[in-house]
């Protein structure tokens, strides 16, 4: 049996599908010297209750993002190859899991689907990009979109799946990487549970 340590790593974020958190733990196997990433699935009282492998992973690939949309688990995977000066990312792959329900233990169902790819060249204009010249931020709730920052000029940036379009939208300047995605949530709040539109409890746009 190999020895090994577990290495919760939230700078990739954790995200909440069917009322189950879903966090990234890297396993290091130090007699091998090789490295396993998996996703943990716990429940709101902290108890583990299964973990399953991030999608695509190889000697060639890195785990970049995971988050949520249209109810279901994403994630992103980096495509890269090792040059002179160090690693250097050519491709993301964006995959799906489908027929997966968080809640159940049963999930046999449950597949990885390969949503889609977009080269560095499309999103950045480069060729590579070295592993920490971006961060990808959010996934978008309710679309296709995914969001970025590229540290070489701190811009926030957007990538349609649907027409395949790359929008700058705004520059953050220095530090901009650390951005947590705002997520509204009114039906906790004590003064809007009496007679309130649903609308607004969902945290969509309602004009009272």
């Amino acid at each position: 049996m190999l020895h090994h340590d577990e290495v919760i790593q939230s700078m990739l974020g954790w995200v909440i599908v069917n009322g189950m958190f879903h966090i990234p733990v890297y396993k290091h196997y130090w007699q091998s010297q090789t490295m396993d990433i998996q996703i943990a699935v716990v429940d709101m009282q902290g108890k583990k209750s299964r973990a399953f492998h991030w999608p695509d992973m190889n000697e060639f690939a890195a785990a970049v993002f995971i988050g949520q949309s249209q109810g279901c688990l994403h994630c992103i995977t980096g495509h890269r190859k090792q040059e002179d000066h160090g690693a250097h990312v050519t491709e993301l792959s964006i995959w799906v899991l489908e027929d997966y329900d968080a809640t159940q233990e049963d999930n046999d169902a449950a597949q990885w689907a390969l949503k889609q790819s977009v080269s560095c060249l499309q999103l950045f204009g480069e060729i590579s990009c070295g592993v920490d010249d971006f961060d990808v931020i959010a996934i978008h709730p309710d679309r296709n979109l995914v969001f970025f920052v590229h540290r070489y000029n701190w811009k926030l940036m957007s990538y349609d799946m649907d027409s395949e379009e790359v929008c700058d939208l705004c520059t953050l300047g220095l530090g901009g990487r650390l951005i947590t995605p705002y997520v509204p949530y009114f039906a906790g709040v004590p003064v809007l549970n009496c007679g309130a539109p649903t609308g607004f409890l969902e945290g969509q746009p309602t004009i009272l």
